[in-house]
């Protein structure tokens, strides 16, 4: 069997053309990583990056005769330093350079108490991740809960850090419990670190659920001073004898532990219900 070979411009053509494939898959990486609101980009600036790949693909047209160049030249060595610069600017980018970037994400269970003069309070679980090259930060949590007829609204207020806890009596169901476990504060997370919390949010008014379905959106305020919001939106589903049940075992002055109405989410439903909860 004959071994292939190729011809010195074949192979070289090969070879730029697996550098120029590996280069743009890197600026393409680092272009969907960045996170970048493409729907805020002036037209101009779309219109010339646009010129910019139309050269690009003209250049690419010209392919062979710049191999030819290349070869009969010797500038191969220039081109292979030139890509080793881009890689290692690439490099130092997504490991040193990259900006905090705060994911965070939504626990299953979401409780829910009113305070004894008749605040909504809600606690659900915020996990959150940092997937920069920097610390990042988290500085406030604010929110709004509204019922999606319309007229009803009330502003959510970050008080504290809350943790399950299991207080039933002897004989009774475990429902979901919990007690204040901290006062707010900045969550500080460094590059590719994880926290995973259980906040408490209050209305700035009292404030009850109507049954049937309610927005629910979480605002991070992160970065520098809270400059940058990260936003969480969800619904949540409650009945009538739930959100009774909610209000008439509503937290007391003189306990620490309260019981909590337990919505999970429902993945066909994409909210927060009674329905599918687990058996009790």
């Amino acid at each position: 069997m004959q071994a292939l070979v190729l011809s010195k411009d074949r192979a070289n053509r090969a070879l730029l053309t697996a550098l120029g494939s590996a280069v743009t898959l890197a600026l393409i990486f680092t272009i969907f990583d960045s996170g970048i609101n493409f729907g805020s980009i002036p037209a101009a600036l779309i219109s010339g990056f646009a010129g910019i790949g139309a050269a690009g693909v003209r250049l690419l047209g010209n392919l062979p005769t710049a191999t030819a160049l290349l070869t009969r030249t010797g500038g191969w060595p220039l081109v292979f330093s030139a890509a080793a610069f881009l890689v290692s600017l690439l490099t130092l980018y997504l490991t040193c350079l990259r900006a905090p970037r705060l994911q965070p994400f939504l626990g299953d269970l979401l409780l829910v108490h009113y305070t004894p003069d008749g605040h909504l309070h809600l606690c659900p679980e915020i996990a959150i991740f940092n997937s920069g090259a920097k610390a990042g930060a988290l500085i406030k949590i604010s929110g709004t809960i509204s019922h999606v007829s319309g007229g009803t609204q009330s502003q959510l207020h970050w008080i504290a850090f809350e943790e399950l806890t299991y207080a039933a009596r002897p004989g009774e169901r475990n429902l979901p419990y919990s007690t204040f476990a901290g006062h707010p504060q900045s969550l500080v997370l460094g590059k590719s670190e994880a926290v995973s919390k259980r906040i408490g949010m209050i209305s700035d008014r009292k404030f009850r659920l109507l049954p049937g379905t309610h927005r629910l959106e979480i605002t991070l305020h992160t970065g520098p001073r809270g400059g940058n919001r990260v936003r969480l939106k969800r619904k949540l589903e409650i009945s009538r004898d739930e959100e009774r049940w909610a209000y008439d075992n509503r937290g007391e002055e003189t306990t620490n532990t309260v019981q909590n109405l337990g919505l999970y989410h429902h993945p066909g439903q994409r909210c927060f219900t009674r329905y599918g909860a687990p058996p009790d």
